[in-house]
């Protein structure tokens, strides 16, 4: 029953904290701030494998995931192209408290869809996540927020496409994830 009452917790989480500014305007102001950040939105999959890095309770993590842009029309130029993303993500998640851990590493992505060359882009993702127990089994729910830096893209990287990418400067971008965790193996 803790379990599923965190669960429920998580997931109305959004609706009820927003920054002081956004309440008064009301989530629209955030929807509007994270719809401002330069670069289309990308949504995807990914599986991962992680192991205890000298300790129980430190893990470091492989990630592969496969994301593809979902974006206004104004973010992706011509109308219909497309823009996807492979993900190799090693990293390392720490315990803070509780169930809050925190997950950082390198993310190395290719970037492919309709530009005429692919291109590798590393970033480097930092996220709190929670990582709760479901029920007495082998099973997690794993939730995280954070953000995502990129350093600057070139001007040509994209080509023969116009994707609305900063080419003057590095960006942050918001990153979210949410999946299960099952344990393999004796406990």
């Amino acid at each position: 029953m803790r379990s599923f009452a965190i669960v429920l917790a998580l997931l109305l989480l959004p609706s009820t904290w927003a920054p002081p500014r956004a309440q008064a305007q009301d989530i629209g102001a955030v929807i509007d701030w994270i719809h401002r950040l330069s670069g289309p939105s990308m949504l995807g999959g990914a599986v991962s494998v992680a192991h205890p890095l000298g300790s129980e309770r430190v893990r470091g993590r492989l990630q592969l995931a496969y994301r593809v842009a979902v974006a206004s029309d104004d973010r992706i130029e011509p109308d219909g192209a497309s823009v996807t993303m492979f993900t190799i993500r090693p990293g390392v998640e720490i315990p803070l408290f509780w169930y809050l851990e925190l997950n950082s590493g390198i993310a190395f992505n290719r970037f492919g869809g309709d530009a005429d060359e692919g291109f590798w882009k590393a970033s480097f993702p930092v996220l709190a996540q929670l990582r709760i127990p479901l029920g007495e089994g082998r099973w997690m729910l794993r939730a995280g927020a954070g953000l995502e830096y990129f350093p600057k893209f070139s001007e040509g990287d994209f080509d023969p496409i116009d994707v609305s990418v900063k080419t003057e400067e590095g960006e942050f971008a918001g990153a979210f994830m949410i999946g299960f965790d099952w344990a393999i193996g004796s406990r």
